[in-house]
């Protein structure tokens, strides 16, 4: 029988249980995560828990902190005095953060975050949420060079306050146990809203196959996780052959909603067929249902993880995550009812939430066909007006970039992509002077100025146009992949020659009296020496390659 504690330590609720060790095991946890941060805010959380823990792990005791989509954690586990005093100095740092080590921290986590990267997962939820709410997982702290003492000060007291947090321990409070937290209030989740597109859908990943999708936050959805796995490996890794390592993940997205995630790597025998494998999985589990003697393996599992008696730590953790969500917080017996009450319907309908908002991830090489709409940035007709920048590659580049008072485009023959200056929510403002806006969808467009014609004027005017609240500071990154200027005669040739064939199949006419004046003059300079057509000559020709280029110019 295990006994839940609940308790308050100056002011933090506080949840316990006996487990009977030597040693102390907490967990600080505070209601506010990465989708809390706007995207130009984004990274001030984990550098504000960096902080927080430098130099605080010392012989018996060890301590770690992590940023997650809805909250910040701080552990540690030791000797009870050592907790306890670490507790006290940390809630202390939280409450009046000290920022001596301000600028080595923010280098740490740069570090980390180009060693990093994003993750295929962290990727889906942008793919579905763009860059706002649960889609700033799919960017690396792109706001730590907008860091302040000030800002960061204001979001300390916001997130780490007494109102806001919650303590679980697997032992009693030591003796002295202080928190030194202000008051404030709870930070409620916003409720995540997905961009605007069709679903289901695909997009390009090249990690290998992602398949996600919303659920309902209800406890047969962490059995409903481990069944899409098996189905996964069942399909890729034991029947195909083609996967190694297919995994799972269940991300909280708000108070009652979280997006169930699951992969694996495809080995290029397996692409082909990868698509419409992916959708039957999907298919089967929301239209049948799981197996019900693998759903009864899963339930026996986690049923025996549940009552493992060096696992009731987990009773404590669980209330307490219940009391920042303002649930019931529940008893050992009555979690294990939960997994106990599932059944294969109730496993179906979540698979049934999972197929209408399914978003599928695969390789470029992995035909979709017609099964799928898949997810691109979409083009427009070109806008009217706005000052226009030749690429410096024109006229072989005949993308334009155009400078409108309200957005911003990139022009190719194809149709327009747009970033609309209301509709930001970042400026990357790169060190060697490219510019790369966001949109609240994720999509975005990138200016160098060393690609354009008087390129640093339009990225001069994207600073002056763009609030400066939203420019995020950042160090130049690999640049290797610039095009390089092109020769005279490699700029105009595709140029000449593209816009010729197409003067011929749509204006056939003018191009035979083009074509014909030119040989005629040509002729009659060169071999009669008619010295008097040659200004003709020059001049029809001239207008000729400028209504050439001019075709070219959009």
């Amino acid at each position: 029988m295990v006994t839940l504690h609940e308790t308050e330590v100056d002011g933090v609720r506080c949840f316990w249980v006996e487990t009977g060790r030597p040693t102390l095991a907490s967990l600080l946890v505070f209601r506010f995560g990465m989708l809390d941060e706007n995207l130009n805010e984004s990274g001030w959380q984990h550098l504000l828990e960096h902080m927080a823990l430098h130099d605080t792990e010392a012989g018996a005791l060890h301590t770690n902190g992590s940023v997650s989509l809805m909250e910040t954690v701080f552990e540690a586990h030791g000797p009870a005095d050592a907790v306890s005093a670490h507790l006290v100095a940390l809630s202390t740092q939280l409450a009046q953060p000290r920022f001596d080590e301000l600028s080595r921290e923010r280098d740490v986590l740069r570090a980390e975050a180009d060693v990093r990267g994003s993750s295929a997962s962290g990727r889906a939820i942008g793919w579905r949420y763009g860059a706002t709410g649960p889609g700033v997982v799919a960017y690396s702290d792109p706001a730590l060079g907008r860091a302040t003492e000030d800002a960061l000060a204001a979001r300390a007291h916001r997130a780490f306050n007494r109102d806001n947090g919650v303590l679980m321990l697997d032992g009693p409070p030591p003796p002295g146990l202080r928190l030194h937290l202000p008051e404030g209030e709870r930070v409620l989740p916003r409720p995540a809203r997905p961009c605007e597109q069709p679903t289901p859908a695909a997009y390009q990943e090249e990690a290998g196959l992602v398949l996600s999708g919303v659920v309902s936050r209800t406890a047969s959805m962490s059995i409903s996780g481990e069944l899409l796995r098996q189905a996964v490996a069942d399909k890729f890794r034991h029947e195909a052959g083609t996967a190694y390592a297919p995994w799972v993940s269940y991300e909280r997205v708000d108070a009652e909603h979280a997006v169930l995630l699951a992969g694996t790597d495809v080995q290029a025998p397996g692409r082909p067929t990868l698509v419409a494998d992916a959708i039957e999985i999907v298919h089967s589990l929301s239209e049948r249902g799981p197996d019900p003697d693998k759903l009864a393996e899963v339930q026996a599992s986690q049923l025996q993880s549940l009552k493992d008696p060096y696992a009731t730590f987990g009773v404590a953790v669980r209330a307490g995550h219940d009391y920042l969500r303002r649930r019931p917080t529940l008893t050992l017996e009555q979690m294990a009812e939960e997994i106990e009450s599932t059944d294969v319907a109730t496993v179906q309908q979540g698979f049934r939430e999972l197929r209408q908002t399914l978003l599928l991830g695969v390789p470029g090489d992995a035909p979709v066909g017609t099964r799928l709409p898949v997810l691109e940035f979409t083009r427009i007709p070109p806008p009217i007006g706005g000052r226009r920048f030749r690429h410096r590659n024109w006229p072989a580049v005949s993308e334009l970039l155009v400078m409108h008072p309200t957005q911003l485009e990139m022009r190719h023959e194809t149709g327009s992509r747009v970033a609309v200056f209301q509709d930001l929510v970042g400026m990357f403002a790169f060190e060697d002077g490219r510019r790369h806006l966001v949109r609240s969808d994720g999509y975005g467009l990138t200016v160098d100025p060393s690609q354009w014609h008087r390129g640093q004027e339009a990225v001069a005017e994207l600073d002056r146009v763009v609030p400066a609240s939203l420019h995020l500071p950042h160090p130049a990154d690999n640049l290797s992949n610039r095009p390089p200027r092109l020769g005279w005669f490699a700029r105009w040739r595709p140029a000449l020659t593209r816009n010729a064939v197409r003067g011929l199949v749509s204006k056939p006419a003018l191009f035979l009296v083009f074509l014909a004046t030119w040989i005629a003059g040509f002729v009659a300079i060169v071999k009669f020496d008619i010295h008097g057509v040659g200004p003709v000559w020059a001049v029809l020709g001239g207008a000729a390659v400028f209504g050439v280029l001019r075709s070219d110019h959009g």
